[in-house]
């Protein structure tokens, strides 16, 4: 791919724009040229740049500042950090000026009369030099996919979706292979797969970077919109990064957070190991044993997140109802219009029957049950994950795992975590076409036994099934069960863990990316659950 830096130019003098653009043109770079701010900010809007030549203040003698116009109106769309400014004018006051650089980021200031075509090219390569720190001939290898333009599909870019043969999806892919050269711009060249979609609208690859003296090892970038990648990092500087080195540990080097116009990028290395390939939990489970499944969840909450559980402090009293309502986001009105609209087999209020099981059972509708719920548990705090599903966590080939995807992570209840992962094998890696609701049912039935975390140890023996995908589930479920009750130091009160289940179990059930069938489970889950804490 052939890249060329790509500049605006606004001034309202003609002759001036036509000099900028084609000196400019003829140093290499891609250059258009505006009149006014308006049109300037539409093309702002519609095209990638990285750097913009403004005329501080056009016209001698007009009150309209069109220069300082512009900047203010990038500010508001949140542009500012993703270009760079020179400064180009014959009228600006020495209070206009000092402005400029005071409150904006601006990279140089040229005046008209001092004007030199070479001495501007000059300038213009050590903005993209120093300043970006862009590498525009950077190569870029793809796997799996033909390009950018296939990864940002489904992307969710200030609140629109991005969707095929979109406009949005041009400029996305452009600003995905800029914000590569960005992250990379001291590599030569770059290998390139997808990793998976993250449940936030961000999307995330394995990287293998190339030098002038040899590979590098793998890094793991996640990209999306640049809100949320700044909320991540600061959440990975507040929460994950005091425990770098305790157990196997993902770090941020310098400058590995990087922007674009609309895209946020952050760099992961994976520390504790020489780590060249990495899948997916998700990925990993659909072609695991139960033992090799055992390891890693061990492995996972005792190595990688040791140092987040293991200095939990003293109990204190939780309101667990008010913390998982406000970590998931949800109230009871969204959820009775997502069982309402989405699971048409469903009937009833108060009790509910279920149109695709057998027997003629009702069950304790959920949504009205937990109306008036106050669960109040002595319990721990500590730092949790807070978004741990299949695609947040990474298996090396020797099955140790890292974590990403840090936008969720703060102080919460120190069971949040594997009760969300615990929810994810039921819910979503159980696929749809791997059982059917009545198999389903029995497996749940059989989890909601226990009345003590000592009782688990008896279940293995007591359920059978001759289907060896529910089987599998229901071994990993129990082991992390057991993890659970190490997490709380062997505490045998399980009632806090059937809170954390049941709020986690509503939840999926608003989950349309899930099959109905997955959906259904959800809810028969969240009604066992909730007869036994009522």
């Amino acid at each position: 791919m052939t890249r060329q830096g790509r500049i605006l130019v606004m001034d309202d003098d003609e002759s001036w724009r036509s000099l900028l653009t084609e000196t400019l043109q003829d140093g290499g770079f891609h250059a258009d040229a505006v009149a006014t701010t308006e049109e300037a900010l539409e093309h702002i809007q519609s095209s990638l740049y990285h750097v913009l030549v403004l005329d501080l203040r056009m016209q001698e003698g007009s009150d309209r500042e069109q220069g300082m116009e512009l900047l203010r109106g990038l500010v508001l769309a949140d542009f500012d950090a993703s270009v760079r400014i020179i400064m180009l004018t014959a009228y600006a006051s020495k209070e206009n000026t000092h402005e400029a650089f005071r409150q904006y980021r601006i990279s140089d200031f040229l005046e008209k009369q001092e004007y030199d075509d070479a001495a501007f090219l000059r300038q213009m390569e050590k903005v993209f030099t120093d300043e970006l720190r862009i590498n525009l001939d950077l190569e870029i290898h793809w796997k799996q996919v033909s390009g950018p333009e296939q990864l940002v599909v489904n992307l969710e870019i200030d609140g629109q979706r991005v969707k095929r043969d979109s406009p949005l999806q041009t400029l996305a892919a452009a600003e995905l292979d800029d914000l590569l050269c960005r992250l990379f711009h001291d590599a030569r060249s770059l290998l390139v797969r997808p990793l998976g979609e993250g449940m936030s609208g961000c999307s995330v690859l394995w990287v293998k970077p190339f030098y002038d003296d040899g590979a590098g090892g793998a890094r793991v970038v996640k990209f999306g919109d640049f809100r949320l990648i700044d909320a991540e990092y600061r959440n990975y500087h507040e929460y994950v990064e005091k425990f770098i080195g305790e157990g196997r540990s993902t770090a941020v080097p310098p400058d590995g957070l990087r922007r674009t116009a609309r895209l946020g990028g952050i760099i992961y290395s994976l520390l504790g190991g020489a780590v060249e390939q990495t899948e997916s939990f998700g990925s990993f489970y659909a072609n695991a044993d139960i033992e090799q499944i055992k390891r890693v969840l061990d492995g996972l909450f005792f190595e990688t997140c040791k140092g987040w559980y293991s200095n939990p402090g003293a109990q204190r009293l939780l309101n667990l109802t008010e913390e998982y309502k406000r970590e998931l986001n949800f109230t009871t009105e969204g959820l009775t219009r997502a069982l309402s609209e989405g699971l048409k087999s469903v009937q009833g209020k108060q009790k509910l029957r279920f149109g695709s099981l057998l027997a003629e059972r009702t069950f304790t509708n959920p949504l009205l049950a937990m109306t008036g719920f106050n669960f109040e548990e002595s319990t721990y705090v500590c730092t949790t994950h807070g978004d741990l599903n299949e695609n947040n966590i990474l298996v090396d080939e020797s099955s140790h795992t890292w974590l990403i995807d840090f936008d969720s992570t703060g102080r919460g209840h120190i069971l949040r975590d594997v009760a969300e992962l615990d929810s994810v094998l039921r819910f979503r890696l159980l696929g749809p076409e791997e059982a059917t609701l009545e198999e389903r049912l029995k497996m749940e039935e059989s989890l909601c036994r226990p009345r003590r975390f000592r009782d688990i140890e008896q279940l293995e023996a007591t359920f059978s099934t001759d289907n060896p995908a529910v089987a599998k589930t229901f071994a990993a479920t129990l082991h992390l069960r057991t993890i659970a009750r190490r997490l709380v130091l062997q505490s045998d009160e399980i009632n806090e863990y059937y809170v954390a289940l049941f709020y986690y179990a509503v939840n999926a059930i608003r989950f349309y990316s899930l099959s109905t069938v997955q959906r259904l489970h959800a809810l028969l889950s969240a009604s066992l659950i909730v007869d036994l804490l009522e």
